[in-house]
């Protein structure tokens, strides 16, 4: 066995002791337990894993967005007794139609102008907690993420009481993405966003920032408000996140013995799939976007090869 392959196994095996477990890399990792160390120290001793109090319960935060705590999730699942409460508090916020908020920030941050850009769906105010949290329209993924993060949740503690729970929640994320007329493609059958690099959270302005101010509009608004006349079209990543959020729910639900809705989104995993592939796939990877409204001039960019 090699160094490399001893460090892994260190990883899964410290890793599977359920919470409270607590990874470790000593004599015989060498170079990599070196490396590893210096991961575990960057994750756990940086400024945004705090324990914070939110709707009267205490948190363990690992970055104050959901979608970066759920990716953080991927390795703190190893290295933290508590990864579920934090992602909890978004759960326990999903609004009545079955979408996320991406984060918190207190009410007198200066971010609190959104709220005038955004429609009332996309911001909420916890007074009693004196925070703002908001989605930002144009992102397509945090439903997905969602389960992911309950995915994680399970894998750490193999609680089916806990995951059973939420099923119901997570379930109502995925419908709300594959319904709603801005994000979801009438067209297509897949999920759909307006133009932007890759999952990340801003579209292109026709102009430069300064520019644009200068002509009188707002930045934020521009980059993250999505409405019905925001050219829109495909990113192959959304549809991926889907898909495996799609498997990870169907796996839950069958451990926990509800195999009619195992079988629902197992089937649900495959109809993304094959449209997916048929529609992004161009014959040697994925195409970044697919356009399906015409993107605006400004955006000279060949879609298909890119």
């Amino acid at each position: 066995m090699n160094t490399l392959t001893r460090a892994l196994c260190l990883i899964v095996l410290f890793g599977t002791e359920h919470a409270a477990a607590q990874t470790g890399f000593g004599k015989g990792t060498d170079e990599y337990g070196v490396f590893f160390n210096s991961l575990k120290k960057q994750l756990t001793e940086t400024e945004y894993r705090k324990t914070v109090h939110f709707g009267g319960k205490e948190r363990k935060q690992f970055v104050q967005w959901i979608r970066d705590h759920v990716h953080v999730m991927k390795a703190m699942k190893y290295l933290e007794s508590d990864i579920s409460s934090f992602w909890e508090f978004f759960m326990e916020n999903q609004t009545v139609e079955g979408l996320y908020f991406d984060y918190y920030y207190p009410i007198a941050d200066r971010i609190n102008h959104r709220m005038n850009l955004f429609d009332k769906r996309y911001w909420k105010i916890l007074s009693r907690d004196s925070l703002q949290m908001h989605r930002l329209p144009v992102e397509a993924d945090l439903e997905y993420l969602m389960v992911e993060g309950a995915y994680y949740i399970w894998q750490s503690t193999g609680d089916d009481t806990y995951i059973s729970k939420w099923a119901g929640n997570l379930e109502k994320g995925l419908n709300y993405i594959m319904t709603d007329s801005l994000r979801w493609s009438k067209k297509y059958q897949l999920a759909k966003r307006g133009y932007t690099l890759d999952t990340w959270d801003f579209m292109q302005l026709p102009t430069s920032r300064a520019e644009y101010v200068k002509q009188g509009f707002d930045v934020q608004n521009g980059i993250f408000n999505i409405d019905e006349n925001t050219p829109m079209g495909i990113m192959h990543g959304d549809n991926s996140g889907l898909f495996a959020a799609c498997n990870q729910l169907s796996v839950m639900f069958s451990k926990v013995g509800k195999n009619e809705k195992a079988t629902y989104w197992k089937e649900k995993a495959n109809e993304l799939r094959a449209r997916t592939n048929a529609l992004c796939w161009n014959g040697a990877y994925y195409s970044h976007f697919v356009e399906e409204d015409p993107s605006p001039s400004y955006l000279i960019v060949d879609h298909k090869n890119t």
